[in-house]
């Protein structure tokens, strides 16, 4: 049973990939927004917390490492959705030939 659905799923994949373009578009389009999203992510769980380390080092207090901290992750969080709404009116624009 399974190799019957394996094997019908590779059919309509395959057949959407090579004929079905506008499919493989918009897939394209959401695989690109979500690998920006999880490099993202991994900006704000790996990178920022090295800032807290390394401005404790220096001497600066809590409250200004946190500050920089939230500046830093409010930033990069509304320059994700900058991006990502500037990706969905480009291929917008494409697919309705605006």
């Amino acid at each position: 049973m399974f190799q019957w659905m394996w094997s019908d799923l590779h059919f309509y994949l395959s057949y959407y990939i090579i004929y079905g373009m506008k499919v493989t578009g918009l897939f394209g389009f959401v695989m690109i927004m979500w690998i920006i999203i999880l490099v993202e992510s991994a900006f704000l769980v790996f990178v920022v917390p090295m800032v807290d380390r390394i401005l404790l080092r220096n001497g600066y207090n809590r409250p200004i490492v946190s500050s920089i901290e939230a500046l830093i992750s409010i930033s990069s969080v509304v320059m994700l959705i900058l991006l990502l709404n500037k990706m969905k009116n480009a291929y917008m624009q494409k697919k309705l030939q605006l």
